[in-house]
């Protein structure tokens, strides 16, 4: 189940009740109860609750979803920059007393500046998390690699929370190191397709529709395999963030362009 929508806030308005309503909406929230912020009728959200997305340390903007069942589950946090961005990262180990995390990724910029009004689109689904500029400029996905491969098969306190950003750069909180004794915190990794280069071109299939290439994420850290990426795929053809992509008539599919790379997350 997947909850979307975009979430408007009115020039002058204040940063700490911009980021209360964000994580209001991103945990299931609606829009009539936000704060004077929000611009309420450029503001919407459809399916509201179905992420999932529960608030850990909602002052601070920690979220988290239960994800795969092995594992500790996604936890996400969004804040605001120095200046004065929305940002999204994933952390691991977050304490609420101290609100502090014992590991965690760079954040990402999210949206423009809360200086002027502005807004942000998001999608909140099953262990997927998405929040994007007002232009789709900048954006970031808080996803969760599955546990089968070495590199996160029993180690089920150690969250695999990754952060999939706009600008190519994409960071677990913490992951073990492959080539020494020890983890590597906020470990830079590379995402691509589990089938090597996506056709450009539609394809047809069995009723002679046409539909794009897709496959699933995969990751990899200094070379070495880490896994798939659940709830996150990867696109072949020609979009741009902010597209849609319809699979079938049942299955629609945000895409979110990072250089050559066009990522999917189910929508509706």
């Amino acid at each position: 189940m997947t909850m979307y929508g975009v979430y408007s806030w009115n020039g002058g308005a204040s940063s700490a009740s911009i980021l209360a309503d964000v994580v209001r909406l991103l945990t299931g929230g609606d829009v009539a109860g936000c704060s004077a912020a929000c611009n309420k009728p450029a503001s919407s959200v459809a399916g509201v609750g179905a992420g999932s997305w529960v608030a850990v340390d909602a002052g601070y903007g920690v979220i988290r979803h239960a994800g795969i069942v092995a594992g500790p589950g996604v936890t996400a946090r969004a804040s605001i920059s120095g200046s004065g961005r929305l940002q999204l990262a994933v952390v691991d180990g977050w304490d609420a007393g101290p609100h502090t995390a014992t590991h965690a990724a760079n954040p990402a910029d999210v949206s423009l500046s809360l200086a002027a009004a502005g807004s942000v689109s998001f999608l909140a689904g099953d262990g997927v998390l998405v929040v994007a500029a007002s232009d789709w400029s900048l954006w970031a996905i808080a996803a969760e690699v599955k546990r089968d491969g070495p590199a996160m098969s029993g180690a089920p306190l150690k969250s695999g929370a990754i952060l999939i950003g706009s600008g190519g750069a994409h960071y677990m909180a913490r992951l073990k190191t492959p080539g020494s004794a020890g983890e590597t915190a906020n470990a830079y990794v590379s995402v691509q397709s589990a089938f090597g280069s996506l056709s450009g071109s539609s394809a047809r299939d069995q009723l002679e529709r046409l539909y794009l290439p897709m496959a699933p994420a995969t990751v990899t850290f200094s070379q070495v395999p880490v896994e798939e990426l659940q709830g996150v795929s990867l696109v072949g053809g020609y979009a741009q963030s902010g597209d849609t992509v319809a699979v079938d008539p049942s299955d629609t599919f945000q895409v979110l362009k990072a250089g050559a790379s066009l990522f999917a997350v189910l929508k509706a």
